[in-house]
């Protein structure tokens, strides 16, 4: 939205995810469970921190788990995982839903700058894409979603 780039330690996109309501004949009486998330970010003229990504369940914001990131600057991949045993809820009981934060710690944000997370290939069951999840018998790497991206506040310093 063309929001001004922060620096320290911010948000760098917000997501929510919504389980469908339970059908009548359920494969499993269990919620979804978000596994793996894999964040494309770009960042031009923005550096960040190594290792200061971490995602956060909204509700518990103070609880987080560490991600890995290939970059500091540019195209940056950020993958989260391991949600359970740092003890952040990635759980999305039926008709309901979690909203997850990324954030990550800029140290730099020049002129001319951008800073967008988005998640990629979503919808296509035949590439793996930037969901993981399972629903407590199988895991699954794509989500049911007319859109195959879905991107984060457009931070920018113009």
């Amino acid at each position: 939205d063309g929001t001004t780039v922060p620096m320290g330690l911010h948000e760098v996109g917000v997501f929510r995810f919504t389980a469908q309501d339970k059908p009548l004949v359920a494969r499993s009486s269990r919620s979804v469970t978000l596994t793996t998330l894999t964040f494309d970010v770009t960042a031009t003229n923005v550096t960040f921190s190594t290792g200061s990504f971490v995602l956060t369940n909204k509700l518990s914001p103070m609880v987080f788990s560490p991600c890995t990131q290939t970059a500091r600057t540019g195209a940056i991949r950020v993958t989260c995982s391991g949600f359970i045993t740092n003890g952040v809820s990635t759980a999305v009981p039926f008709g309901e839903y979690v909203t997850l934060e990324l954030k990550g710690f800029i140290e730099s944000a020049q002129t001319a700058s951008l800073l967008q997370t988005s998640l990629s290939s979503l919808n296509n069951r035949d590439v793996t894409g930037g969901v993981t999840w399972s629903d407590g018998t199988s895991a699954f790497h794509w989500v049911d979603i007319d859109e195959a991206e879905v991107r984060s506040t457009l931070y920018r310093i113009p």
